[in-house]
């Protein structure tokens, strides 16, 4: 779910747009650390008519109350079908960069592709490997 969102228009002849977004996910994981918890994404995209590159910081909060940050970048693009409806293809890659408690020494790379719908929302697969 969409937290906040502000949009701008710098005004260039391609019409880009820059948004600066924060989201709140909840999330199901193999990994008992990671299954239920809440996910606050913090993301910039930099598009042109819905397609473009996308990048920003994640705060997990894990239900012992202990947290663990990443930071993700990658691309988009929006495919219009016919009659209007629209997705939004995405991937990219991330890396964690720390944590409090049981997290604090995190780290791990990993790879995640989705898609935006208007019915389904967002749909992502998130996979790599973590050692905390």
């Amino acid at each position: 779910r969409v937290i906040s969102e502000t949009k701008a228009n710098p005004g260039d002849p391609q019409n880009r747009e820059i948004v600066q977004s924060v989201r709140l996910d909840g999330l199901t994981s193999t990994d008992p650390n990671f299954d239920g918890i809440e996910n606050y994404i913090y993301e910039q995209d930099d598009q042109i008519a819905g397609t473009g590159t996308h990048r920003g910081y994640s705060v997990y909060l894990h239900k012992n109350g202990d947290k663990s940050f990443d930071k993700f970048e990658g691309t988009h693009r929006t495919i219009t079908k016919d009659g209007g409806a629209w997705e939004t293809p995405f991937e990219g890659r991330g890396q964690f960069i720390g944590g409090t408690g049981k997290f604090k020494d995190i780290q791990g790379i990993y790879t995640y592709t989705g898609k935006i719908t208007p019915e389904g929302g967002i749909q992502y697969v998130q996979e790599g490997e973590v050692q905390y």
